[in-house]
């Protein structure tokens, strides 16, 4: 649980931020989905599976694209300036649809993720939603937003996959890792300590987002493993959908291949 919680954390203390070396990105016309295809599962991937209740769940409305540019000829980074601002991600009624006891949801409490040479992101970068649910006894719910990088796709991608690698090294029972394609992201996984992370690419540029949730018991019957269930098969697909289409694919990219190991 350690793990991730405390990278989690690192992000709204200002840890500093994911630097790529080389080059990647797609191809100048495409005529594909605009999300990536579901692949089969294989050893420790699987395909995500949604429960029904996800459906009263769903997004309020379909949500505005991200446009990035990478700032210089063969610099695979983009530029903090046109990352998206955290704070606009997510909105309070979209919350509370995917919350439907929850009584309010608060201002989100943000912050600027520090950039390798210790300058700080244009804009907020990492966000937490407070969200207060009935009869919750004064407790208080919350879900985090992290960005932890944009880039050119195939430099993104590889650093993406070498965190979900070192995931799956230590993973213990509860975590799930999806095949590329699930919910349309390019690749996500689900920790038992409520850490996820996504990767969502256009083909050319590529973002690495964390979501990271605690509490909300009280939405799904006062037990943990209802919880985790709940908020992994009804709640995080819907998020992910969200990021999805925030970055619809629109080129070729680099393609994920599950393997086993």
């Amino acid at each position: 649980m350690n793990r991730a919680r405390a990278a989690a954390a690192g992000c709204l203390a200002g840890a500093v931020g994911l630097l790529l070396t080389g080059c990647g990105g797609g191809a100048a016309s495409y005529g594909g989905p605009t999300s990536w295809p579901a692949q089969a599962p294989s050893g420790v991937f699987t395909t995500g599976a949604v429960d029904s209740g996800s459906s009263a769940r769903a997004a309020v409305s379909a949500p505005s694209t991200w446009t990035v540019e990478r700032g210089t000829h063969g610099d695979p980074n983009v530029d903090s300036a046109s990352w998206p601002d955290a704070a606009g991600v997510f909105t309070d009624k979209q919350l509370a649809t995917l919350f439907p006891e929850a009584a309010t949801v608060a201002t989100p409490t943000c912050s600027k993720l520090t950039l390798p040479g210790g300058t700080r992101t244009a804009k907020n970068s990492a966000c937490t939603w407070s969200v207060s649910l009935p009869e919750s006894g004064g407790t208080v719910s919350t879900v985090m937003l992290s960005f932890h990088g944009f880039g050119a796709d195939g430099p993104m991608t590889a650093a993406w996959i070498a965190d979900e690698r070192t995931q799956i090294t230590g993973r213990i029972t509860g975590d799930v890792f999806f095949t590329s394609g699930t919910f349309g992201a390019k690749g996500s996984y689900f920790l038992s300590n409520m850490h996820s992370s996504v990767l969502v690419s256009n083909g050319d540029n590529a973002a690495w987002i964390d979501l990271d949730f605690s509490g909300f018991y009280q939405a799904f019957g006062n037990n943990a493993d209802k919880t985790l269930t709940g908020l992994r098969t009804q709640v995080f697909p819907v998020l992910v959908e969200d990021l999805v289409g925030r970055l619809p694919r629109a080129s070729t990219g680099v393609p994920v291949t599950v393997t086993a190991s």
